[in-house]
């Protein structure tokens, strides 16, 4: 297995197509002839105010990338025409009605970074009756033009006390349960600002508070959260969901929405409000993320 390949989709259905040499000659399957734009930069754009009567205008605002637009060159050898057919078929119906965006996935010698991918178009062109094809192209859009490395997740309860030591000290000493700081970190190694799925299940009588502790940017829901709930916050999109299908927005009583600059720790305090039932528990989600 080549240190340069590209996946398309995710679970069975995936199509790999291997980098490695000799993709048109005898080797089998599906081949990467090149991969256009993975590592470039995305074009750039900037909110600018004019001068209120008079020429010109003031300083650029924030600069913010567009999408990322990739495009993939691949080949195809079959061992018979119709098995060629049949695997343009199958790259056809895995792109064509996807249910959500397509994960695309490069493996270079620095590692695995993926993208998720939209407005995908595959140009085919005529095989002429031989079972091996060069020069199918995938042109795919990155509406979030980032690419983003292997995901980590880690979760806690809310904060609790520890034991403690109890006197007078008998031997083998006895520290007690330990307790918890009820918080959950993540460090993005990458160039670029990441952003966090936080994942909270309930009960809490009135809702919870999430903080992030290095800024002090505080999200919190003022609504009772059920035990068997659970609440969805992407800092992406400024977006929370109830059980992934009822909007909780109007809920937002602070709605200071953070996320993880390149080269720093992002912290985030979990506090349950009100009266607390089951075991509360907020997961988070994150990946590094590259420009």
């Amino acid at each position: 297995m080549s240190a340069y390949d590209l996946t398309l989709g995710t679970g069975q259905s995936a199509i790999r197509f291997d980098g490695g040499a000799g993709i048109v000659g005898a080797r089998h399957g599906w081949g990467l002839q090149n991969l256009t734009d993975w590592m470039s930069l995305s074009d750039a754009k900037n909110d600018v105010n004019e001068r209120a009567l008079q020429h010109g205008a003031l300083d650029p605002g924030q600069t913010t990338r567009q999408s990322a637009l990739i495009t993939a060159t691949v080949a195809y050898v079959g061992s018979t025409v119709a098995e060629l057919e049949q695997a343009i078929y199958a790259l056809n119906g895995l792109t064509a009605e996807p249910a959500a965006p397509l994960r695309a996935t490069f493996r270079g010698a620095a590692g695995e970074t993926h993208r998720d991918m939209t407005n995908i178009e595959i140009t085919v062109p005529s095989h002429r009756g031989r079972s091996r094809l060069s020069d199918i192209t995938i042109d795919m859009t990155a509406i979030d033009p980032r690419a983003y490395g292997a995901e980590s997740t880690n979760s806690t309860g809310m904060a609790a006390h520890g034991g403690g030591l109890r006197f007078p000290l008998t031997f083998p000493v006895n520290f007690g349960t330990p307790g918890t700081d009820g918080r959950v970190r993540f460090t993005n190694t990458g160039t670029a600002t990441t952003y966090l799925t936080l994942v909270v299940t309930g009960g809490m009588s009135q809702g919870f508070s999430l903080k992030r502790v290095e800024t002090g940017q505080t999200i919190t829901i003022s609504r009772p959260i059920n035990m068997d709930d659970t609440v969805t916050l992407e800092t992406y999109y400024g977006t929370v969901l109830l059980n992934n299908q009822s909007i909780l927005s109007g809920f937002l009583t602070e709605y200071d929405w953070f996320q993880c600059p390149p080269g720093e720790t992002c912290t985030v305090q979990f506090t349950p409000l009100g009266t607390v039932t089951g075991t509360p528990t907020l997961t988070m989600t994150a990946s590094p993320a590259w420009w």
